[in-house]
C-alpha cells in the first residue's frame, strides 16, 4: 500500500481560533493480491517535526467495558485489487499554523479482533505541500 497522490488545504479558523484543515490522500494497492482498507478514519494526531506530520488511523471504543463494533459501513470499508486507488479524507485543528509542507501518514491497525480483515500498516506521503485557500491561512 502507497500513498499516491495527498493534499493538505487550511480552510480558515474555527471559533476558537484554530487553523482548520481538510487533509485527502489516495491510497493504492500495490501488491499482488485484494486488500481491505478502511476510508473513515476515526483518529488524526498532527506531531510538528521540522516537516510536520499527520497521521489519520483508527481505534476501539467501549461502552461500559463492551467493546462498541461499528458497521462496516460506517468504516467505509474498501477492497483494493491490485493498483485499485481509494480516497481517504478527514479534518485536522491544530493551534498552531502548518508551515510550508506536511507528511500525511495512514496508519492501519489491527481493530475489532480483525473481525473486517482490513490491511494493517502504514503508508506515508512524500512532503506535500500545504494549500493556504483563505487569507486567514496565510497570516
Amino acid at each position: 500500500m502507497i500513498v499516491k497522490q495527498g493534499q493538505v488545504v487550511c480552510t480558515g479558523l474555527d471559533d476558537r481560533g484554530r487553523y482548520q484543515y481538510q487533509i485527502y490522500l489516495h491510497l493504492q494497492n500495490v501488491g499482488k493480491s485484494n486488500l481491505t482498507v478502511i476510508t473513515k478514519t476515526s483518529d488524526v494526531l498532527g506531531i510538528f517535526y521540522e516537516v510536520p506530520e499527520i497521521t489519520l488511523s483508527n481505534s476501539e471504543s467501549t461502552v461500559d467495558g463492551g467493546l462498541l463494533v461499528p458497521s462496516a459501513e460506517e468504516l467505509g470499508l474498501v477492497t483494493l485489487y491490485p493498483t485499485d486507488v481509494a480516497s481517504v479524507h478527514d479534518t485536522f485543528t491544530s493551534s498552531d499554523r502548518l508551515q510550508d509542507k506536511a507528511v500525511i501518514n495512514y496508519l492501519a491497525r489491527e481493530i475489532y479482533s480483525g473481525r473486517f480483515g482490513n490491511w494493517v500498516g502504514s503508508a506515508k506521503s512524500a512532503p506535500i505541500q500545504v494549500v493556504n485557500s483563505v487569507k486567514s491561512c496565510i497570516e
